[in-house]
């Protein structure tokens, strides 16, 4: 087609102030663009530093000038002469050990994630010059042990930098300045060859989260080390610009949720408080704000929890948030941000929960054992206005006269806690996971997972992480096989998605169920966490349970919908002796062909029994597993970070086939003596049908009586919430029963004196309606003889008869979902 003359005109005359306008456009909104990664130029640095400090408008003003060298030189002038850093100082701890450290950083050999390795030469020299001096031609991205990429990743995070600045200023303290000098020399020759070597973005050394801890670990250093005789103007440029470009290269390619995204927030606010004379750094501290809300938003659920469903993730998220809050404390010329304090309170909730008895915290997902006081102090300084952290004080302890809830759920992330108590170490707690699988990649195959502690010790557990390396052991801890759940033909879970939930706490307990149609089978777990007590004369509502309370246990009900199927229940505990029980908790050499398998465990402190009735053709205690027999390589490892080393667990791995649809249990008694305890089934009627004790279990569900020295507690648990109303007789009684679950507590003269229910609308004892749920009205019989009550509720104003006379509403309230009356309401006085 052939263009006219003045089309051409046209055409050429728009590309000529395309040509010439565009670059000036860009240089005008540079360095706001998005950046390929890199440094920033010499020229280009110092036309952003801010001249209202007359010193560095004397560096600026020399750089247009072209003399760099002087403005190099007035750079470090003002470095030198310009206050500590707030925020960030280095002391010697342990010289020797410091030194020694520094030493074999010198040779390249380092000691991260649990090994001592060495960094690889290049292989065309085994030396280099740097700053005229000869030292190692170090390869700072090759991986010295492939399959662990955490080591690499922990390695250019630059923690061992802070050794030699603790060594120089070690050894100034006492007199030794030549021996200073020498690793300031080491130092500042080890962070220019990785300026040299390693291009802004380039590899493993710089992964945003990397970049973010390696900064982090530089700050104090440059205080330390500036006053030394080899921080001269050019390595004092090359440093500062060492920062900015991080600060450039985090700000632009950041993530934007999970952990990620809060680290490197927090490694690029400390920037735009180190680095106040760079202008940049205005911007991204609005960028650090912005993230964060965002982050926030998009890692957390509205209920608080992760979307990670990680607790390490969780706590480090934030941890961060948190830091980034008092950063801006530190430093005048940033500003803080009171909205972004409020949208965590639920996430500090969340930790507050998570804390066993022994302030450890829980181990689900990618994560290890903490401690956990440290976070709750944080949570009391943060929220002081919140009823539950007004209970501990700022170190984490204790203090308040009416404890936090002790139960709770997290229905996002499908989370349930609870306990007998907040300040008895000797407390039950319970863990239970009925949420779905989770984002990102730092979650479990682990749905239905139970994590029990009491007396002391962790008793049934989670192993966390092990770590990020691809191989057989650390993808293990990952799956199924590693968790307290259900295995159908052998196969570990997927992504599995809960279908049902439902949660009761109060008084005398909790019961928390979750159902999952993971694998084409329905798959529902319940865990019921009794705490009858023998007397309740001066109980409040708010009391907790403590130690010297007897009758408290667990019970887990499990119930599976479908075809024949292989089943596989695994249980997970700390390495123990095994005594081998039969079904009247009577010791046993050697399991017999009776289909109830049960062990008890021989702890110092504390004890378990695991009584597993149901279809069982076997019961394996694996300390180490094969994958021809198992299809699980290994038994367990009990993280145990506070020792330091990884504590040898047992794994108990019951198994069994199925067909039809059946329904077993298994009881868990913790005691602190060896546990007394006789579990039997109770036929019962439904629909014109009687069923019977039989080994297969009760094809609707689970009806057994729990005797112990406190009397007996009769447990009702079934599949579905009945349609028509179930029969039984107990102890010379006819009762009928409505609903899905309830415990019935008699004392030892077989009076019937408690009760915690979770789907209950109806009980009738020989006729007489004892319990009837209508709608938001719930009638007890006018003398119950109960001593308390604790019942699942849905309706947040209810209405409360004793007979026909209504309760006040100032006599009773729904604490969680559960409504709990004592002795005084139901004995109708009031």
């Amino acid at each position: 087609m052939k263009i006219s003359k003045r089309w051409r005109g046209i055409i050429f005359g728009v590309l000529n102030v395309v040509l010439i306008v565009g670059p000036l456009v860009y240089l005008a909104i540079y360095p706001n663009l998005q950046q390929e990664p890199s440094s920033y130029s010499e020229s280009l640095f110092f036309s952003l530093l801010d001249e209202t400090n007359s010193t560095l408008a004397i560096a600026k003003r020399t750089a247009d000038e072209g003399d760099l060298s002087i403005a190099k030189s007035t750079l470090l002038y003002y470095f030198r002469n310009r206050p500590p850093d707030p925020l960030y100082r280095i002391q010697s701890y342990n010289l020797t050990e410091e030194m020694n450290r520094s030493n074999l950083a010198m040779e390249r050999i380092f000691n991260l994630h649990g090994k001592t390795l060495q960094i690889a030469n290049y292989p065309d020299s085994d030396t280099i010059l740097v700053n005229g001096r000869q030292m190692p031609n170090t390869n700072w991205h090759k991986n010295p042990y492939p399959q662990d990429d955490e080591w690499i990743w922990q390695f250019s995070r630059w923690s061992w930098i802070q050794d030699f600045a603790r060594a120089y200023i070690g050894n100034i303290a006492i007199g030794n300045t030549i021996i200073a000098e020498l690793y300031a020399r080491e130092c500042i020759d080890l962070i220019t060859d990785f300026i040299q070597k390693e291009p802004v973005g380039s590899s493993y050394t710089w992964r945003t989260l990397d970049s973010a801890y390696r900064v982090q670990n530089l700050y104090g250093l440059g205080d330390v080390l500036k006053n030394s005789t080899y921080f001269t103007s050019e390595f004092c440029f090359l440093f500062l610009r060492f920062i900015a470009d991080h600060g450039r290269y985090i700000a632009d390619f950041h993530k934007t949720q999970y952990n990620w995204a809060f680290t490197e927030s927090k490694g690029l606010l400390t920037i735009c408080g180190y680095l106040d004379f760079f202008t940049p750094t205005r911007d991204w501290e609005q960028e650090v704000w912005n993230t964060l809300s965002r982050a926030v938003k998009n890692s957390f659920y509205p209920d608080g929890a992760s979307r990670e469903h990680a607790f390490r993730y969780h706590m480090i998220a934030v941890s961060d948030v948190r830091d980034c809050l008092y950063i801006a404390d530190q430093y005048e010329h940033l500003t803080s941000n009171v909205e972004l304090k409020d949208s965590i309170q639920k996430s500090y909730l969340f930790l507050l929960h998570n804390t066993m008895p022994d302030h450890y915290g829980t181990t689900f997902g990618d994560s290890h054992m903490r401690f956990m006081k440290y976070y709750i102090g944080q949570g009391t300084q943060l929220f002081p206005l919140n009823l539950e952290f007004s209970y501990f004080d700022s170190e984490g302890e204790p203090i308040g006269i009416f404890p936090p809830n002790l139960s709770v759920y997290f229905n996002d992330i499908g989370v349930f806690l609870s306990r007998t108590a907040w300040n008895d170490t000797d407390a039950l707690f319970t863990y239970f996971d009925g949420g779905s699988y989770g984002e990102h990649y730092h979650q479990h195959q682990d749905f239905g997972n139970l994590q029990l502690y009491g007396y002391g010790r962790r008793l049934i557990l989670d192993p966390g992480v092990s770590s990020y390396t691809n191989d057989l052991y650390s993808n293990y801890f990952r799956q199924s096989y590693s968790h307290n759940v259900v295995l159908f033909n052998n196969n570990p879970q997927s992504r599995a998605i809960p279908y049902a939930t439902q949660w009761t706490a109060g008084l005398l307990g909790s019961v928390a169920r979750a159902s999952t149609k993971d694998c084409r089978y329905i798959w529902d777990r319940e865990v019921t966490l009794c705490n009858f007590r023998g007397t309740f004369d001066s109980d409040l509502l708010e009391s907790a349970s403590n130690s010297s309370d007897l009758n408290r246990y667990w019970v887990v009900s499990d119930f599976w919908h479908g075809r024949e199927v292989d089943l596989t229940m695994l249980w997970h505990l700390p390495y123990a002796n095994l005594t081998k029980l039969n079904s009247y908790s009577e010791i046993i050499p050697e399991f017999g062909n009776n289909n109830n398998f049960n062990i008890r465990t021989d702890f110092e402190n504390g004890n378990i029994g695991i009584y597993g009735f149901g279809p069982w053709n076997s019961m394996d205690i694996i300390q180490n597993g094969t994958l021809e027999q198992y299809k699980q390589p290994f038994g367990i490892r009990a993280d145990r970070t506070e020792t330091g080393y990884w504590e040898e667990a047992t794994t108990l791995r019951y198994q069994g086939s199925i067909n039809g649809k059946f329904s077993w249990f298994t009881v868990l008694y913790p005691s602190a003596n060896q546990p007394y305890i006789n579990v039997t089934r109770i036929p019962f009627s439904y629909r014109d049908h009687t069923y019977p004790i039989e080994p297969l279990g009760n094809a609707i569900g689970n009806v057994f009586s729990v005797t112990t020295t406190q009397g007996e507690d009769l447990h009702i648990s079934l599949m579905n919430p009945t349609e028509e109303s179930l029969y039984f007789e107990y102890r010379g009684s006819h009762y009928q029963f409505h609903g899905q679950q309830v415990v019935l507590h008699f004392n030892s003269t077989h009076a019937l004196t408690q009760m915690l229910a979770g789907k209950l609308d109806r009980l009738v004892v020989d006729g007489n309606t004892l319990f009837e749920k209508q709608e938001n009205s719930f009638l007890f019989a006018e003398d119950t003889g109960l001593d308390a009550i604790t019942i699942h509720i849905d309706s947040i104003n209810p209405y409360i008869y004793i007979g026909n006379r209504p309760v006040p509403s100032g006599l009773f309230w729904v604490r969680n979902n559960a409504l709990s009356l004592s002795r005084f309401i139901l004995g109708g006085e009031f």
